[in-house]
Formats: C-alpha cells, structure tokens, sequence
C-alpha cells in the first residue's frame, strides 16, 4: 500500500480584542492550546507543533 500526500487547507478567519503577539503564541504553544482548542467535554491530550519550514502539527482529541 502506498500513501498519496494530502492536500488540506485549514482557513479561519476571526476578529480577536489581542496582540497579535498573544494570538500567535496561543496557537503554536502546546500548553496554552490544549487550555482552548476542543470544546467541552473533549481534551486535546496531545499536541504536537513543528513551526519549521516543512514541520508538521499532530493534534489528538
């Protein structure tokens, strides 16, 4: 069995009262995404992130 590479595209567009800064950090920092990420009752026990060119995220709900 081979695997063809997917080709997702994830867009979200919100407003938020933030730094840009803060926003950022609450996305590609594990700890603080797991705290927001799923809604209730789900749990996101493990996330992933690789920002690096080429890196790739792994979420579990």
């Amino acid at each position: 069995m081979t695997e063809t590479p997917a080709s997702y595209e994830l867009v979200l567009n919100r407003a938020l009262d933030a730094p840009a800064a803060k926003v950022f950090k609450c996305w590609t920092d594990p700890d603080l995404l797991k705290q927001w990420f799923a809604p209730r009752p789900f749990t996101t026990p493990v996330i992933e992130i690789d920002l690096r060119v080429g890196g790739a995220n792994r979420f579990v709900m």
